[in-house]
């Protein structure tokens, strides 16, 4: 069936299953606002007299949003009441399209709201002034304009629900008196809200740690998104400089694009004590950012503020978004991001366009085709500014993950990364993550390690909430046999990132290399359980039961890999072999699929006890540069050939740092 009558056919099954607008005639509610006047009996809306052409549910989500101004009504309550029996993932275009008519109908920016203000991945709120009116049915005692019986409250006062929930549509008629004590509750509960309000301000608690979730798009082009997104990361990535304040990496807070859980449960799973979160608008070459600071200890929101510059101006706009909130949480600025917001932020508004797609693909890639994308954007931006720092160390970052993957020869990413941060470096000495990406092909690539060590240690010092530099600095440090100190750096990698699944997997990595293999498997799988399809687990667990003697394991996970690569003849052909045979026969034809690294084949042919076939292969990748060279030491599949003269020559040709007073950690199995 072709999409629009699909479409079609969704709303009249969700028209169908609302209330008839008849059941409003029983109703006797108005209120106005601004220049408008709104009738909920007739569901009509008229501005400066004249009435709108509007349809009834763009009314009827108008009254949801009146009846508890100034709180937030989620999107889950207006599907709940006005498409009752249908999922949110059903009417989810149906309410975009019946807000965004409403908004048309009321003159309404979504980016600089009077009216309706949208709560990111939650809700709206209306936000203005509101007068309410009701009036008694035909036949009944009227009550006159200037009686305190038509009840009028401000939106200054608490929210107060004087409808029925469960009938919001259709009030019950209020006699004079009826009215007046209605008044009066209001007004005391008005009071008694804003009083409490006040006592709650003065006693916040110290917000110690913070996530800023991803700021909702809300310009007309959804193409937009990436802009967002770029948003999102470098507030992130300016608190997270300032250096007394724990903040959640933008990969764990990225899990929350979509989902409507409240800040409490949010600050539950990320273990923080306040959220920011936000929309942004562009327009006519303006950027207009609504943020707020919510806290998640009581769903309070702590501090908003709106921000709106011409878009060469984002990065002033960026830098003033991270220092209104460090304010407004009392936090202490780095001398380094004071100096950064000093100096003129100029940018060249296309460059940073194809930075911020290169940024997308870079963090959001699953092939390495997005890497290389990434690359080409990168390119792109600093053909078009010279002096992008920005652009050179996201370029250094994709030389560094295509060399890591095994996509380009590390001879080939090194030397391109190198020179990538290095220029990046040239231009701002202060951007951590040009002093990491630096660090990791000095590391990985020309294997000095000393050097690269000290890179890590000054991008740290630049941003302490890198999860991913406190991640890889780890690797670093369990590769010369410090795992004490590899195990700090990974605790709080996975405290900033606590949803990320490959520092839970080489968590586990970690008890591998220690020979530890109980642990490591029971990793592994904790990671599985998680989420089925996260490849570097099952990669590592399968060499794990390996290891541990667990031949009949081992096989059932390489038969996994085959079937998530379409290795469909290799399988058919181990599924066919006898069981006391099929895990030599898969760890073969593995090695002799001709789809390994030089590297990872090298492993497969140690696990079979070819030796000297092992250690050629080690030699091929060592002339590449492969940039697993680095595990060379403490990689417990090499234990068989440890002793062997050549290998320690590729040891010392990789520059691997002797690991002291730990033999009884690492037994190698020697032999020839």
């Amino acid at each position: 069936m072709p999409r629009k009558p699909q479409i079609q056919l969704l709303e009249r099954q969700l028209h169908a299953s609302i209330p008839r607008i008849d059941k409003l005639a029983e109703a006797g509610v108005r209120c106005t606002f601004g220049p408008f006047r709104v009738d909920f009996e007739t569901c009509e809306i008229h501005k400066h007299g004249i009435r709108l052409h509007v349809q009834s549910q763009p009314v009827r989500v108008l009254w949801f949003l009146v009846e508890r101004r100034g709180q937030l009504v989620t999107r889950q309550e207006l599907q709940e009441k006005l498409w009752p029996g249908h999922s949110i993932e059903e009417v989810d275009d149906n309410l975009n399209s019946t807000v965004k008519k409403l908004r048309e109908a009321l003159g309404d920016d979504a980016g600089k709201p009077r009216y309706i203000e949208t709560i990111p991945r939650r809700g709206y709120r209306f936000i203005a002034p509101v007068r309410m009116e009701v009036s008694g049915k035909p036949g009944e005692e009227q009550i006159p304009s200037d009686e305190p019986g038509r009840v009028t409250t401000e939106a200054v006062v608490a929210p107060l629900a004087v409808a029925v929930r469960d009938e919001p549509l259709g009030w019950k008629r209020h006699r004079k008196s009826g009215a007046i004590g209605l008044l009066a509750v209001i007004v005391i509960v008005g009071l008694l809200s804003v009083t409490a309000f006040l006592k709650r301000a003065g006693a916040d608690a110290q917000i110690h740690s913070i996530a800023v979730l991803p700021f909702e798009n809300l310009s007309a082009d959804s193409g937009d998104d990436y802009f967002a997104e770029g948003l999102t990361d470098a507030v992130t990535t300016n608190l997270a400089q300032l250096g007394s304040l724990k903040v959640i990496s933008r990969s764990s807070a990225n899990h929350y694009r979509r989902d409507s859980k409240p800040p409490v449960k949010i600050g539950q799973e990320l273990g923080v004590d306040a959220v920011v979160e936000g929309t942004v608008a562009r327009s006519g070459g303006r950027v207009r950012v609504n943020a707020r600071l919510i806290s998640t200890g009581d769903d309070r929101n702590l501090w908003a503020q709106s921000f709106e510059r011409d878009t060469g101006d984002i990065l002033a706009l960026e830098d003033d978004l991270a220092l209104s909130v460090s304010r407004r949480i009392e936090v202490a600025l780095s001398p380094t991001f004071m100096r950064r917001r000093d100096e003129p932020h100029p940018v060249n508004t296309h460059a940073y366009e194809a930075y911020l797609n290169g940024m997308h693909n870079l963090n959001n890639h699953r092939t390495n085709n997005e890497l290389q994308r990434s690359l080409g954007e990168f390119n792109e931006a600093i053909a078009l500014d010279s002096k992008f720092a920005g652009a050179y160390a996201g370029k250094a970052i994709a030389y560094n993950l295509l060399g890591d993957y095994d996509e380009i020869p590390g001879s080939q990413a090194g030397p391109s990364a190198e020179a990538a941060a290095r220029r990046a470096l040239e231009l701002d000495p202060s951007l951590a993550a040009a002093h990491s990406a630096l660090a990791f092909a000095l590391w990985k690539y020309s294997w000095d390690w000393k050097t690269a060590e000290a890179e890590f240690q000054k991008s740290l010092i630049l941003n302490p909430n890198n999860a991913h530099t406190h991640h890889i600095y780890a690797v670093l440090l369990a590769c010369r046999g410090d795992f004490p100190a590899a195990d700090e750096h990974m605790r709080k990698a996975l405290a900033l990132d606590p949803l990320s699944m490959i520092i839970r997997t080489n968590i586990g990595w970690f008890h591998y290399f220690q020979h530890d293999y109980a642990k490591a498997e029971e990793s592994y799988l904790e990671v599985l359980k998680l989420d089925p399809s996260f490849l570097p687990a099952r990669q590592k667990l399968w060499i794990t039961y390996a290891l541990e003697g667990k031949t009949e394991h081992a096989t059932a996970e390489l038969e996994n890999l085959m079937r998530l690569f379409g290795h469909d003849r290799l399988l058919r052909r181990v599924e066919g072999t006898y069981p006391s045979a099929k895990y030599q026969a898969a760890v073969q034809g593995y090695a002799e699929l001709g789809v390994l690294t030089p590297y990872e084949r090298a492993r497969y042919l140690a696990l079979l006890g070819k030796k000297p076939e092992a250690v050629r292969a080690l030699a091929e990748a060592a002339a590449q540069r492969s940039a697993w060279m680095v595990y060379l030491r403490i990689e417990p599949a090499f234990d068989s050939i440890r002793s062997r003269p050549e290998f320690a020559d590729l040891v010392r040709q990789a520059n691997v740092p002797e690991i002291v007073g730990t033999a009884t950690k690492y037994p190698g199995h020697a032999g020839d």
